[in-house]
Formats: structure tokens, sequence, C-alpha cells
């Protein structure tokens, strides 16, 4: 991929001369598909994080369950995850840089299965919440490359490209939208788990996978940025 870089130069003019004089440069700068992967992969760790599950009862030594991956919203601590692994007598839990946080559900969206959490540090400590930026699905094309990330104990990334679009009307907010309804691609889900994101290699989020019962307990049904937005916007509580 080749990125052309400009740099524009304006000089003053001078008040006897009302003329301007403007200085062009280009600079042409090559960058492979590699560095941009890696680039996405960094601008997006510090969003996606691990959440897991203590039955009521369970003891402070207890690791938990995997239940799935949430994507940082806000820089409030606000984390969007799946729904289906809301579940009853369930304390939520994340470790962020060495801190276990505890996370409190603020509310979920039964149409689009998502829910948000807010999380909820402990006294006296401070940390730096980093929101993902969500990709304009406007701009996505069939054959462009994107790069799925995700599993369950650490980052591990599927290549691909978008091989399928297909866009429809959905009501939001007593308004009208037109979203990407069906969005498909050649990356493997297979190593990876529920709440994965898909990246473009601006590494902006794109989509995430969603859980879908097909009898096995797989999951691939990938839910759009138009659609996480949408949902983000119903979920968070309004400002006082």
């Amino acid at each position: 991929n080749r990125v052309v870089e400009r740099t524009i130069e304006k000089v003053v003019p001078d008040t006897s001369n009302q003329k301007a004089t403007v200085i062009t440069r280009e600079q042409v700068r090559v960058v492979n598909s590699d560095e941009l992967i890696v680039a996405a992969i960094d601008r997006n760790k510090a969003s996606l994080i691990r959440i897991r599950g203590f039955p009521e009862g369970a003891s402070e030594v207890n690791e938990g369950e995997f239940y799935g991956l949430g994507l940082v919203v806000s820089r409030e601590g606000h984390i969007l995850t799946d729904s289906n692994l809301v579940q009853d007598s369930i304390a939520y839990r994340s470790l962020i840089d060495g801190t276990t946080v505890s996370l409190e559900l603020v509310k979920v969206d039964r149409v689009n299965r998502l829910a948000l959490f807010k999380a909820k540090a402990p006294a006296g400590v401070t940390l730096n919440w980093i929101p993902a930026t969500l990709g304009m699905e406007d701009a996505l094309r069939v054959g462009q490359s994107v790069v799925a990330i995700g599993k369950t104990d650490r980052n591990v990334i599927a290549p691909g490209t978008i091989t399928s679009l297909s866009e429809g009307k959905v009501e939001v907010a007593s308004s009208t939208r037109t979203v990407i309804v069906a969005l498909e691609t050649s990356n493997d889900p297979r190593p990876l788990s529920v709440g994965s994101i898909i990246v473009n290699t601006a590494g902006e989020v794109v989509a995430a996978y969603r859980y879908t019962s097909d009898g096995n307990g797989r999951f691939g049904t990938l839910l759009g940025a138009k659609e996480l937005v949408a949902s983000i916007e119903g979920l968070k509580p309004a400002k006082k």
C-alpha cells in the first residue's frame, strides 16, 4: 500500500502586496500491510477486556469462569458485551492493568442482544480507560482487508477480507437508519471467542462477533459498527 503525505506551508503575505505564496511539498512513504495490521492490533489491545463470572458465594481466590470479551466504549469505563453472558447470581469482574474491577450491569439491549456494564475500580484506584474507535460502515467494501482479534486468555488474530455486505433499514430511537444487516468475512472464527472484534487496517472496529447457538454452542453472527453505536446510545444512562 502506498500512502501519499502532503505538507502545505502557507507564507503570510506582505500587506503592501496582497499575494500569498503557497509551497507544497509532497512526500511518498511506502507502508506494507503487515505494518498496518500490527498498528491496528496495538490500537485495540487496551480496549478489549476479558470478562469473568463468579457464582454467588465463590471465594476471593476463585479465578472465575471466562464468559466473554467486552469492548471499552467510554472513558468512564463503560463496557459493551454480548447479553447472552448475563445471568442472575453471577458477579462479573475483569483484570485491568493488574487491578481487579467489578462490573455492574447498566442495561440490556434485547433487540441487538448486547449488554452495557460499568466498571468500578477499588477505592483509591484510578484507571485510564481507552475506548475503541468504531469505524464507519459506509466506507466498507467487499474485498477490503480486516483482522479479527480475540480469544479467552490472550489476543489471537485471524486476518481476512470482507466477502459480503447487505444493507437494510432498522428503527432506532424513533428514527429509521440504514445499516449493514449482514456482514460476512473470510476470517476463521474458530480460534476466537464471543465478543471478538473485526477491525480495519486503520484500527477502527467495524464489527463484533456475538453468540449464535446452532445446537453446538457455536457463534459467528457479526454485528456492524452502526448497530453497535446505536445500541451504545440507547444503553448509556442520560446525562444529568
